[in-house]
């Protein structure tokens, strides 16, 4: 069926719908009514920053995170914020110089949020059901909305520890989640799916950049998306700086363009 500026064939099996196709740059292929997963054509990246949160800008190292990415000139970023604190509900409040500091520096890129206080350190989330993920989160929006004054419509699950009962909590309120492997999105009831090569080169190095960029280079390849994760407390080593600038550079050599997470889907 030819429709404007894209064609689609349509192929019914059961209650089931395959649709195979070119829609926007992507291979489109849905083997579920509400489920699609998405090829990206294009070679893409999308940097996220975690763990912005207040006690590691008093250390710093939020600072020296965005002054090695503003350095490293790139385009686009997303940094995901912790908006509480096991110790002290509203830290945010408390520490205006670092909401003031948000709304400075990062306001200009995407702002999402990374938990609610990233506690317990490994497991916020795991055994949590879904009313007690969403009253989480949407204290956490809450907190954001009044000391940024933005609504964050992304989320990424503190050590990317979830089942599946918090990742329907998190998928009802935010409008992408991404993993450790892949990206969602749902629109209009249905969820889309990217695949996605997680990369963290700079997560507290134990070798040489050289060794670090030579594994990154092996990572990436047959890869058509790739996350680039960067955590803020990685500025605390020496290498963070040029680990960073030097795996960017390899990945846009390579051909990838910087997107965020919206941008893959459209």
């Amino acid at each position: 069926m030819e429709m404007t500026r894209r064609n689609f064939i349509r192929v019914a099996a059961g209650s089931a719908v395959v649709i195979a196709g070119s829609l926007l740059g992507y291979h489109t292929i849905s083997s579920q009514n509400n489920f699609e997963m998405r090829v990206p054509e294009e070679k893409m990246y999308v940097i996220q920053v975690h763990d912005v949160s207040v006690p590691f800008f008093k250390k710093g190292y939020l600072h020296r995170t965005v002054d090695a990415i503003e350095k490293a000139d790139v385009e686009k970023v997303e940094y995901y914020i912790i908006p509480s604190h096991q110790e002290d509900p509203y830290i945010m409040q408390h520490n205006p110089n670092f909401s003031d500091f948000v709304k400075e520096r990062l306001l200009s890129q995407k702002i999402g949020q990374h938990g609610l206080t990233h506690w317990p350190e490994y497991s916020e989330y795991g055994s949590l059901d879904y009313q007690q993920v969403s009253e989480r989160n949407k204290k956490g929006i809450e907190i954001m909305q009044k000391e940024l004054g933005i609504r964050p419509d992304r989320f990424i699950f503190p050590f990317y520890s979830y089942n599946d009962e918090s990742e329907r909590a998190a998928i009802d309120l935010f409008s992408y989640l991404s993993h450790d492997n892949r990206v969602l999105h749902l629109d209009r009831g249905v969820l889309k799916v990217i695949d996605a090569r997680y990369l963290n080169p700079t997560w507290e190095p134990r070798s040489s950049t050289d060794k670090i960029i030579r594994s990154l280079d092996k990572e990436m390849q047959n890869e058509n998306t790739l996350m680039l994760g960067v955590h803020v407390q990685d500025s605390r080593f020496d290498q963070f700086e040029n680990i960073l600038s030097r795996a960017i550079k390899l990945i846009e050599e390579n051909g990838y363009k910087p997107i965020t997470s919206d941008e893959l889907f459209f």
